[in-house]
This record gives C-alpha cells, sequence and structure tokens, in this order.
C-alpha cells in the first residue's frame, strides 16, 4: 500500500511573484537538479490562472468583497502539494493518475466549505521525479458577522484553526480519496490503529511509525518573506516525498524476503541476508524458529564483501554502480530489484548492463513479489549451466586493473 501525501504552506503577498513563476515554469533556469526541463511539457494544468498569482489574488477580492485586513505580514494564499510515491502512480498508471489529481483538486474545492472560484491555480507537475499537484488557493471563510449577515472573508489563521488542523487535513483527505476508489494507507492515528496491511503491520511496525511520524512532519506553515527560503522549502518538501517513498519500497521488499526465507527453510542451499542495522532485530523475529535453521544466515551488514561474493552462487541486491561493479569482477549471476525513485531511474540502467550481456535477470520494484522472486531464484539454481554461464558473462564486462587506470588517470591530471 502507498500514502496518501498533503502538506500544506502559507504565503505572503511579497512570496507570490516567485511562487508564481515557480508552479507555472515561468523560469527559464532552476536550481532545483530535480526539475527534467525536458518533461515539462509533460506538466499540465487542471485549473489555468488568467494572470500572475497576485492580480488574481486582487481581482477575486474585489469581485466577492472579501473582507479582511491585510497587511505585509498577513498570510494572503495557501499553497497544498499533492502526491504519493512513484510506485503507486505507476503501478495506476497514466488515465488513473490523473484521475486521483482530479479528485484531489475536487476536495480541496470543497474543504472547509472553500470554493471553486477561490481556487486560484491547480498545476501538476511530471517533470520531477515523482509526480505532484501544487493547488494555490485563497483561504476564504464564510461565517456571519456581528449583525448575522453572511459575509466571505479572506483569513489564513481562521482557515486552518486549531493545532490539529493539519491532522484534520490529512484524515479528511485520506478519507476522500478512499472512498473514491484508491487504495491508499493512511498510516498511525491516535487511536493506535495501524497499518491494515497484517505482514507490513506485523514485521515492519516501528518502520511504518517512523514513516508516518516523518510524513506528519512535512505540514508546517511557512510565513518568511524571503522567496529563497520558500524555494529551498519547495525542493526540501520534494526530496522528501522521495525518501519517503524509497523508505517505504524498503519495508514492502524485506516482507517480501521474510516471506520467501520463510517458504526456504531446510532447503539445500544455503541464504545470506543483509537487511541493514535499522531492521535487523525486526526481521530476525519473523523468520520462523530461526536459531534452529541451519541454512539461513541474517546479519545486519556484510563487512567483508569480497569474501562472501566469492563463496556464493547467486546474488540479489538493487543496482548500485558499486554493486555492478563488484558482482561483474568476481563473476556471479544475479537478479537485480532496481530501486525505485532515484535519480533518471539510473539503477535499472545499471542492472541493464549486466542483463545484456545474459549475466542479470531484473525484477522491477512494482512487479516483485514473492512467488515471482522464488521463480527466479528456482530457475537459475535448478540449472548448473546457466548458472555457469551467467557468472562468464559477468567477468567479461569487469574492468581490470583499475588501480593503474586511476592512477595513469591522476598523473595525466597533475602534468
Amino acid at each position: 500500500m502507498s500514502y496518501a501525501i498533503i502538506r500544506n504552506t502559507n504565503y505572503k503577498m511579497k512570496n507570490l511573484a516567485g511562487i508564481y513563476r515557480h508552479n507555472e515554469r515561468k523560469n527559464t533556469n532552476y536550481s532545483n537538479k530535480d526539475i527534467n526541463k525536458h518533461n515539462s511539457t509533460k506538466n499540465y494544468s487542471i485549473k489555468v490562472p488568467y494572470s500572475t498569482y497576485e492580480k488574481v489574488f486582487r481581482d477575486l477580492r474585489k469581485q466577492y468583497h472579501l473582507r479582511g485586513q491585510i497587511k505585509n505580514v498577513s498570510n494572503v494564499m495557501c499553497e497544498l502539494i499533492i502526491t504519493s510515491d512513484k510506485e503507486f502512480f505507476e503501478s495506476i498508471g497514466e488515465n488513473e493518475t490523473k484521475r486521483y489529481f482530479q479528485t484531489a483538486y475536487k476536495f480541496v474545492s470543497n474543504y472547509q466549505k472553500l470554493g471553486e472560484k477561490f481556487v486560484v491555480s491547480a498545476k501538476v507537475h511530471n517533470d520531477e521525479s515523482t509526480p505532484h499537484l501544487h493547488i494555490i488557493f485563497v483561504p476564504v471563510i464564510h461565517k456571519k458577522d456581528k449583525n448575522g449577515k453572511e459575509i466571505s472573508k479572506i483569513s489564513c489563521s481562521e482557515y486552518w484553526r486549531g493545532k490539529d488542523s493539519y491532522k484534520k487535513l490529512q484524515d479528511n483527505f485520506y478519507n476522500y480519496m478512499i472512498n473514491s476508489g484508491f487504495e491508499l494507507e493512511r498510516g498511525n492515528t491516535k487511536d493506535g490503529k495501524h497499518i491494515d496491511v497484517e505482514q507490513l503491520k506485523k514485521i515492519t511496525n516501528y518502520e511504518t511509525q517512523k514513516y508516518e511520524k516523518q510524513t506528519e512532519q512535512l505540514e508546517r506553515t511557512i510565513s518568511t518573506n524571503n522567496i529563497e527560503i520558500l524555494k529551498s522549502e519547495n525542493k526540501r518538501i520534494i526530496k522528501k516525498f522521495n525518501t519517503l517513498a524509497n523508505q517505504y519500497v524498503r519495508i514492502r521488499n524485506n516482507v517480501d524476503t521474510v516471506n520467501i526465507i520463510n517458504q526456504n527453510l531446510n532447503k539445500t542451499y544455503q541464504i545470506i541476508w543483509a537487511p541493514g542495522p535499522l531492521q535487523f532485530d525486526l526481521v530476525k523475529q519473523r523468520i520462523k524458529n530461526l536459531s534452529k535453521q541451519e541454512n539461513v544466515k541474517i546479519v545486519p551488514y556484510i563487512y567483508n564483501m569480497e569474501e562472501v561474493l566469492n563463496s556464493v552462487d547467486l546474488v540479489i541486491s538493487r543496482s548500485g554502480a558499486m554493486t555492478i561493479t563488484e558482482i561483474s569482477t568476481v563473476g556471479k549471476p544475479a537478479i537485480f530489484v532496481p530501486l525505485p525513485n532515484v535519480s533518471n531511474n539510473h539503477q535499472e540502467y545499471n542492472a541493464k548492463v549486466l542483463e545484456n550481456v545474459g549475466a542479470a535477470k531484473i525484477i522491477l520494484n512494482k512487479d516483485l513479489t514473492p512467488e515471482v522472486l522464488q521463480k527466479e531464484i528456482t530457475d537459475i539454481l535448478q540449472d548448473p549451466q546457466t548458472l555457469a554461464k551467467m557468472g562468464e558473462n559477468a567477468r567479461k564486462i569487469a574492468i581490470k586493473n583499475v588501480e593503474d587506470k586511476i592512477y595513469e588517470e591522476i598523473q595525466k591530471l597533475v602534468k
């Protein structure tokens, strides 16, 4: 399951010009390296602002006779960034992704009885690693004045009234998206309920609680006139989205690995698994009768990697550049599950280097299940010729005499 993510930032009048240029992609260059300008044509608007945010704000205020004193320190607009993890959007496809953002737009338009007319802009960005929706709106509340007359008033503090206002936003957003047919998780709530996926709850309670805590930390109010701070905050939040997505991917993959190990206890082959220090204790608890299993060894981290790689018959791992180098050097067959949500999808391209020469198999993260991985393991291990051939092919692309080549390049530079 993936998470429904929504967070808010408040803006003053002086902030609007810079936010407009960023969201509507009016700038020529961007300091955010995650933005791929070649993909900016894939961005689209659910609601297009007819002018700058500042101009639209002034027009709305005049047209609807909006009350509220506006000072230099007043927050006059809010921005909600709405997303999930990259894997979620890949799994539901382009049409459902569009429906996800369209549904989110409807939610915001009606939340707190806002009214769609006070939504200034709704822009979907597909030119960064994770698709996300920026919604800019004027925080208008509808109330009665002291004479009992219905009025509309600009008031950010009243729109987000209460310390739990962002939690209420999360809860309502999650429920709205679930009722609209999207399979998402809300995470931990104050009543102590955990994620509704039993295996995930059992194996990674600590990790999922930490994940949810970090998700809630995304939602904070920024009050500043410094446009550079606001740009930095936008970059921070998108980077954090990707980090959280990677954390969730790691949690889910460890659940799958536990299932596979439990299916392969007492088999004729040995299993060595390093899930990482943070999840080591949790994983150990979920392997059935681990102390009695002679063919399974679980360690926090592999420090003697060269020795271990030389002793195994098959490697199952992510596909970072160093991993590819190590595996090709020792000449071992591999099954790669490239880490998603990385810049330019580089791990999949890394893995294809070995796959293209017949030295590795690739299972994309979105396709990974215990059954799929188990079949690949069995097919390779039960065929000695395949094992040997894959190892030979891996060794063919290994770069020899690396130290000498590095030394030669250094010598060229210092001359």
